[in-house]
C-alpha cells in the first residue's frame, strides 16, 4: 500500500502541478479520477489482499495517501499560476470573455483570499476523490483478480 501511494503521490504531484501552474487548479480533481484509480488498483496488486474488505480499504487508504502528492503539485502549481497571472491578468481575462469585474485593483483586493480559499477546497476535494476511487481501484483489482482462471472465486483466505 505504501509502495502504490507513493508512485500514484508522486506521479500525481508532477501532473497536479503541471496542470494547475500551466492551465488552472481548477484542472486538478479531474487528475484524481486516475490517479485515484491508479493507486488503489496498485495497491491490490502489490498487497494482494485476502477479501474485498481488505482490498477496498487498502486502495482507499493508498488513494488517500497518494492525495496528499496530489494536494502539494495543487498548491505549489496554483501559488506559481497565481503569481504569474495576478490580478492585472485575471482583469484582462474577465475583460476578455465580455465579463465586468472592475479593474486591477478592485480584483486585487480579493484576489489572494479568492486564490487560498479556492486552492483549500480544491485540494480537499482532491484528496477525498483519491480516496474514493483509491477504493473503486481496489475494488476492482479484487473483481479482475479473482476472475483469472485457477483463482477460486469464493476463496477468501486469511486466518480463521
Amino acid at each position: 500500500m505504501k509502495r502504490s501511494a507513493l508512485i500514484a503521490g508522486g506521479i500525481g504531484l508532477f501532473f497536479s502541478f503541471g496542470a494547475a501552474a500551466g492551465i488552472s487548479p481548477i484542472c486538478v480533481p479531474c487528475l484524481t479520477v486516475v490517479f485515484g484509480l491508479l493507486a488503489g488498483y496498485l495497491a491490490g496488486t502489490f498487497d494482494k489482499p485476502t477479501d474485498q474488505n481488505r482490498s477496498v480499504r487498502a486502495g482507499a487508504l493508498s488513494g488517500l495517501l497518494g492525495g496528499v502528492g496530489m494536494l502539494l503539485g495543487q498548491a505549489i502549481g496554483a501559488i506559481l499560476n497565481s503569481v504569474l497571472i495576478g490580478p492585472e491578468g485575471t482583469a484582462r481575462m474577465l475583460a476578455q470573455m465580455g465579463l465586468f469585474a472592475g479593474g486591477p485593483a478592485q480584483i486585487a483586493q480579493l484576489y489572494w483570499i479568492v486564490i487560498i480559499l479556492s486552492t483549500l477546497f480544491l485540494a480537499a476535494s482532491d484528496i477525498v476523490l483519491m480516496a474514493g476511487f483509491g477504493a473503486l481501484g481496489g475494488l476492482l483489482w479484487w473483481k479482475m483478480s479473482r476472475s483469472k482462471p485457477g483463482i477460486p472465486k469464493n476463496a477468501t483466505g486469511g486466518s480463521e
